[in-house]
């Protein structure tokens, strides 16, 4: 998820440390505690909402998404990413307004 992460920041002209929020998929807490050590970032910086509703499969980003724009500022950078079965993956950058 990092990787695909980082390629999409990168086609946005952005760094990694530039996004306000990661919202990666809300798989376990192992997987989201992963993505923030080895980024090296805070636990404010990576989301995680899976002790509140588990894994909702497709829907997790959608479902934190709906959790975090409320407590948003303007001009937000946002990386989403997601890994899943059989290896599918994906990433993208959001400018919150």
């Amino acid at each position: 998820m990092i990787m695909i992460l980082g390629k999409a920041a990168k086609n946005e002209n952005i760094n990694l440390d530039e996004l306000s929020l990661i919202i990666p998929h809300q798989a376990n807490k192992r997987i989201i505690q992963a993505i923030q050590n080895r980024l090296n970032v805070s636990s404010e910086k990576v989301f995680c909402n899976i002790e509140k509703l588990g894994n909702t499969s497709s829907n997790t980003i959608p479902l934190a998404l709906h959790d975090v724009t409320p407590n948003l500022d303007d001009y937000t950078h946002l990386g989403l990413c997601s890994f899943g079965g059989g290896f599918t993956y994906g990433a993208t950058i959001l400018e919150y307004k």
